[in-house]
């Protein structure tokens, strides 16, 4: 059996802003109509199904044996339909249907028919104590498109997934009120809280547990919220405290303002913006919430000395951030 090569997805469909708008589009009018039980599919009873080998560009390889999922994770079949192996079933999905995946649990995303791939466009979600990481891809008989993995900070999203196993999982009561009102939420989270590039919250994630809990806790707020107009009254008042004392431990513990390390998380993802999705500079600009492309580009000059570019460039994580990106990384 030939692998089927896996490559990046570049332009609008490898930015956040396209998943966060899958998920508006397709699953939560599913969601609404259907409740929670679109997560839940019969097994198949066929016997034929084999799982489709990936050679990927680094992170995947050869796969001869089951995925053992590292977090909790839903799979939505967007278009098409596809084959799922999950606790030693396969689930034949169509477009609309979803599987809940849970955590430790042996699986195949994507799986063959005599010989035979079948196409399909996936979204993929996978649950963590920060909130989220996204990604999708699309499967053709000969090519697996795959997007960057982008993170929605926001623990509200895990908040309200160990409710949702409590009740769905944990009780069986897949297709209640709660179970899709909680499921509803989630999902709903996960499009208002900015997308940030998975390899820029690792950095940050790496730098939480060495500030104050309330300046772990603004930086988390901010973060949430990068790429829009900033009151950082709000901020201080999520957090509790005064101001003057926010803009205190921003100085003494990151030798800046609150307004400048919007700035600079700003263009750390546009840089990474930039050689992920390869838009042009002026889109990743506007994504990344600058309203003056000039005032963008002389900011990206002065940082990282060289002019924005969409030229693709070849990106390696650090070495210290590499473990925290193993375990998000599907």
């Amino acid at each position: 059996m030939k692998p089927i090569p896996t490559v990046p997805m570049f332009g609008w469909d490898a930015t956040g802003t396209m998943l966060q708008s899958l998920i508006t589009e397709h699953v939560l009018p599913k969601l609404e109509q259907h409740g929670a039980g679109i997560f839940f599919p019969t097994p198949s009873n066929s016997g034929h199904s084999v799982p489709i080998p990936f050679r990927d560009w680094g992170t995947m390889g050869i796969r001869e044996r089951p995925y053992l999922a590292n977090s909790p994770q839903f799979l939505f079949l967007l278009a098409g339909q596809g084959w799922v192996y999950v606790k030693g079933a396969w689930y034949h999905l169509k477009a609309g249907q979803g599987i809940f995946v849970p955590q430790g649990c042996p699986y195949f995303p994507h799986g063959m028919v005599n010989d035979l791939v079948l196409e399909g466009h996936w979204l993929w979600v996978g649950i963590h104590p920060f909130g989220a990481a996204v990604h999708h891809c699309r499967i053709t008989p000969d090519t697996h498109f795959r997007s960057p993995i982008y993170t929605i900070v926001d623990e509200r999203v895990f908040w309200l997934f160990q409710e949702w196993e409590t009740e769905a999982v944990i009780r069986g009561y897949q297709n209640s009120l709660v179970s899709k009102g909680l499921l509803l939420a989630l999902f709903h989270f996960l499009t208002k809280s900015a997308v940030v590039p998975l390899s820029i919250w690792a950095e940050i994630n790496l730098m939480l547990p060495e500030l104050p809990p309330v300046l772990a806790n603004a930086v988390v707020c901010l973060t949430r919220t990068y790429d829009r107009p900033h009151r950082l009254e709000e901020v201080a008042k999520q957090c509790g405290v005064s101001l003057f004392y926010i803009c205190r431990l921003f100085r003494r513990y990151l030798r800046m303002t609150p307004r400048a390390y919007v700035r600079q998380l700003r263009l750390k993802v546009a840089k990474q913006m930039l050689i992920e999705t390869r838009l042009s500079p002026l889109k990743v600009s506007q994504l990344v919430g600058y309203s003056n492309y000039n005032h963008f580009r002389k900011q990206f000059q002065q940082t990282f000395g060289v002019m924005p570019t969409a030229e693709a460039t070849s990106w390696f994580p650090d070495v210290k951030i590499a473990p925290f990106i193993s375990k998000i990384v599907p």
